[in-house]
């Protein structure tokens, strides 16, 4: 008996580190993104210039790495 309380209490602990581990990710995610948007905004955005802006090529391919944390984040906790 103790030991599945152990465990379960080692699940949750996982789960918290989780979780945290997320919300850090989220927080990095979002003041990177918003100062990367914001310094194309005030250098390299042209009048007229309907290019594709560089900083898309950095934040697709973090958002996608975030949704397989979020996936993984969500999919952890389907099965404990």
């Amino acid at each position: 008996m103790k030991n599945e309380n152990e465990s379960e209490s080692g699940k949750n602990q996982n789960t918290r580190l989780l979780s945290k581990k997320l919300k850090i990710h989220l927080f990095i995610f979002d003041a990177v993104n918003i100062l990367v948007w914001v310094a194309w905004y005030y250098t390299d955005r042209k009048e007229g210039d309907y290019g594709i802006p560089w900083p898309l090529f950095i934040s697709l391919p973090w958002l996608l790495i975030l949704l397989v944390h979020l996936f993984s984040h969500f999919r952890n906790k389907k099965t404990e």
